[in-house]
């Protein structure tokens, strides 16, 4: 009784996943059938100047998402900052720091090495 049962139980699961696989392919078939079927049209918004009306200066989107902040002061590994303007030969970046500041920020956060982009060249570096 037992053995019939197993084979039963086997048998059930063969056509199960047949039948399974048969959906999915009729799902897969039908879901190409629509694509191409479905022209992409495009065309500009009819209400677009109705919308038109946030400027840049006025977005001030606020977060929906409110966190816990865990302030990290110092990495755990050592890191390189491959992109800075600290003391830009233009004056465009802020006050000039000392050499001495920096290599102390650098420290306290666990920089190792900084890549400086002034953004000039010859003298003015």
């Amino acid at each position: 009784m037992i053995l019939i049962r197993d084979k039963v139980r086997a048998l059930g699961r063969r056509l199960a996943n047949g039948v399974a696989g048969a959906v999915v392919m009729l799902l897969i078939a039908g879901g190409v059938r629509l694509a191409r079927s479905q022209e992409i049209k495009y065309s500009a918004d009819p209400n677009a100047d109705k919308r038109m009306t946030l400027l840049l200066k006025d977005y001030d989107p606020h977060p929906m998402v409110h966190l816990a902040a865990h302030e990290v002061p110092r990495a755990k590994f050592a890191v390189i900052d491959i992109h800075n303007h600290v003391n830009d030969a233009g004056g465009i970046h802020g006050d000039e720091v000392p050499a001495a500041d920096v290599v102390k920020i650098m420290d306290r956060a666990n920089v190792k090495k900084v890549v400086i982009l002034t953004g000039m060249w010859g003298e003015k570096l």
